[in-house]
């Protein structure tokens, strides 16, 4: 960040010197030092002291992190541990990652290519294949050219071909679903030098599979058995039309076995504006989840609630009543809200991970002002309970939902697999066409949110399970990405965050995020991201290193290092200080100065502290009173106008656990060249007050039109100037 100021510092000599910098230490005149730190840059001279001035640019410079604590912050631009893929010129919108872990490859959807990396330890290697475009064919073609006679704007990215899904199918071909330009497209790639035309002509209608807008939401999931058959088949939550105004979970016709299954796209009650999050696959079931206007809310205003919706494998359709629709279709709430008398609630869901028969849900909120974050936590246990609940309805249009009384549900029970949905009976299913929301919320397991966090928009998250803590990689809005960890402890969920990255430059919004193999893999519209998800050498400190359940500290090479028995490691700790206090405390410090002088003593140890230091002197706790003592952000210690009472020890202390100690020796002057350099330094400080003095002297002159004016308007001016 390239800053360009004039400083003025109340109760010190000015100097205004106009410097342009990078984060860092640049020297000036041989005199001066300039400290970047978070809240304010410290101009420090060599030989003399260290004074505060605060300035607006530096704490607008980090405002948008509001995570307090010890944590590890890497910029990309320094980290090691991340590579890029980036392909040609060209190739971009990367907005589809399929990591299969068989195969160990990833494949990636962009605008007009598919794209297997081949060597998913290191995507920024040359070994990958590429497509050639697929945006060149005789059938595209002429979708393209529909495309731009209805579109007056942004056709150059609208009408192309931009890959939504890449399916492995069980003979190794890939299924490809893009947008073709406004007409979903199927594509059956069986080799990634295949002519274009050849695979355009074999190409067929992808409507349902994925969207024909590029923008619309999105979720596939492929499921080899269960289904009529057991033939291996594609569910999907999408948009059959452009305008996105038919959403629909929809499944393509089994030859013999099934006819094509969905949704009632023309029921609100079904799908209300969706947004299609993430798919499983879990026992009997395909899981859906999203979020979507309330239609039982609607009454009252307008509110987006999440959603779990689930259907039947063998699912086949009703006869008279739902033919080609789902007849097990009915969802559920997710409940994700902080208790209390009056709840918070979460309810926008962005994101779900999967861990056996767990599911951890992100959620977000922007209320009246108050905007955030949570994750929440639910077993199947959880959801099933819901679905095995009563049903909800609304009688008239007008009236509230109410819950429906046990005795009017039919039986069977409305939802319930069986082997042929034929045969269910038209009471059956038209109970369940028009009822197909239960009553019941899914609860959050505890009660409770695993954690939240106020002012931060997290929007993709992975899960890993380290025993009996949980680490949770989340990406923000602005393109960070959190290392989190959370355990229970007392019935309570604990949570903090140790490790951020700033992956991505521009603020670029993360589209997908996949975890393999302690390997998290991001992708942008510009790129894709590896991180290696442990990064023990990168902790400087041991209070960072300790908190990671990847890591642990080496107290005998003081470095921190994987994981083993031989380490130091307490991811709950509390005050990690205590935990390192073999680590923390350095080599002390002996300083002879002059009286006179003034003294920086730094309190840089192995520890980064939790909370603010205390020095002292000779035992007895010091109150820094910014004429005698002055105590920096970075927790240093300046001291003035020495004197032989200064003479001792001065320790830096963080919960009585000791980081540094300086032993300070206060001497008359008798060497010459020492002492000259001391009349020097002040005789430099006095200058700059004359400077100064003139300067403001020279604008007043100026900008004053009458005597009266010289200390009102004028002053006003030549305050502002510096």
């Amino acid at each position: 960040m390239g800053v360009g100021s004039r400083f003025a510092a109340p109760r010190w000599p000015r100097f205004h010197l106009a410097l342009t910098f990078s984060a860092g230490v640049v020297m000036a005149a041989g005199l001066m030092k300039i400290e970047w730190s978070r809240r304010e840059l410290y101009l420090t001279l060599v030989r003399g002291g260290e004074r505060r001035f605060s300035t607006k640019e530096t704490k607008e410079a980090y405002s948008r992190s509001t995570i307090s604590g010890s944590h590890y912050r890497c910029s990309a631009r320094f980290c090691d541990g991340i590579t890029r893929f980036q392909p040609s010129p060209g190739v971009k919108y990367f907005r589809y990652l399929n990591l299969n872990e068989e195969e160990t490859v990833l494949y990636i959807g962009a605008m007009n290519y598919v794209i297997r990396i081949n060597d998913i330890k290191n995507i920024s290697s040359s070994s990958y294949d590429i497509t050639r475009p697929l945006n060149t064919g005789t059938k595209f073609n002429y979708h393209k050219a529909g495309c731009e006679s209805r579109l007056m704007s942004n056709a150059n990215y609208e009408c192309q071909n931009h890959i939504r899904a890449i399916i492995p199918l069980v003979n190794g071909t890939l299924q490809i679903c893009g947008t073709s330009a406004y007409n979903s497209t199927i594509y059956m790639l069986d080799d990634f030098t295949e002519d274009p035309e050849k695979l355009d002509s074999k190409s067929f209608q992808g409507l349902g599979i994925c969207p024909p807008n590029p923008n619309a939401t999105c979720n596939i999931i492929y499921v080899r058995n269960g289904n009529p058959g057991n033939m291996a088949v594609t569910y999907s939550g999408t948009m059959m039309d452009f305008t996105m105004a038919r959403p629909l979970i929809y499944r393509p016709k089994i030859p013999g076995y099934s006819k094509l299954l969905r949704t009632e796209y023309a029921d609100t009650k079904w799908l209300n504006e969706p947004y299609f999050v993430q798919s499983f696959d879990v026992g009997d079931y395909i899981y859906f989840f999203f979020r979507e206007n309330a239609i039982e809310y609607m009454n009252c205003g307008k509110a987006i609630y999440s959603r779990v919706a689930r259907v039947c494998k063998s699912d086949r359709g009703g006869n008279r009543v739902l033919t080609s629709r789902f007849t097990t279709y009915f969802k559920a709430r997710l409940n994700c809200s902080i208790p209390g008398n009056y709840p918070f609630y979460f309810n926008e869901l962005y994101d779900v991970f999967r861990i056996d028969s767990t599911f951890y849900g992100l959620f977000r909120t922007y209320n009246n002002g108050l905007y955030g974050s949570a994750v929440c936590k639910y077993t199947n246990l959880d959801i099933e309970t819901a679905f095995n609940g009563t049903f909800k309805e609304q009688k008239e249009s007008t009236s509230i939902w109410q819950r429906v009384p046990e005795k009017r549900v039919p039986n069977p029970r409305p939802g319930s697999c069986t082997n042929d949905s034929t045969k269910i009976s038209d009471d059956v299913l038209q109970f369940s066409k028009a009822r197909p929301l239960m009553d019941l919320s899914v609860q959050m397991t505890k009660g409770h949110p695993v954690f939240y966090e106020q002012e931060l928009m997290y929007e993709k998250m992975v899960v890993l399970q380290r025993k009996n803590i949980y680490l949770f990689i989340l990406a923000t809005s602005n393109g960070e990405i959190h290392k989190v960890v959370s355990w229970l402890e007392g019935g309570t969920y604990q949570h903090k965050v140790i490790t951020v990255w700033n992956s991505f430059a521009d603020n670029e919004q993360i589209h997908q995020m996949k975890l393999s193999n302690n390997f998290l893999y991001l992708s942008t519209d510009n790129t894709v991201t590896q991180i290696s998800v442990e990064q023990c050498n990168k902790y400087q400190y041991c209070t960072q290193c300790i908190q990671d359940p990847d890591c642990g500290w080496n107290n005998v090479q003081t470095t921190c290092q994987p994981y083993n028995s031989n380490l130091v490691q307490n991811v709950r700790a509390s005050i990690p200080e205590k935990e390192c206090s073999s680590a923390c405390k350095s080599d002390e410090m002996y300083e002879e100065k002059l009286s006179g002088e003034s003294v920086h003593l730094d309190c840089k140890s192995k520890c980064e502290p939790s909370d603010e230091v205390q020095w002292f002197f000779n035992n007895r706790a010091l109150r820094p009173d910014e004429k005698k003592l002055f105590q920096t952000v970075s927790n240093s210690l300046i001291i003035f106008n020495l004197t032989g009472s200064d003479n001792g020890t001065y320790t830096c202390k963080s919960h009585d656990v000791i980081l540094k100690q300086h032993t300070i020796m206060v001497s008359e002057c008798n060497d010459p060249e020492r002492c000259w350099r001391h009349e020097f330094t002040k005789w430099c400080i006095e200058f700059e007050k004359y400077q100064e003095q003139m300067k403001q002297w020279r604008c007043l002159k100026e900008h004053a039109v009458n005597n009266e004016q010289c200390f009102t308007s004028a002053a006003d001016t030549c305050k502002k100037d510096n």
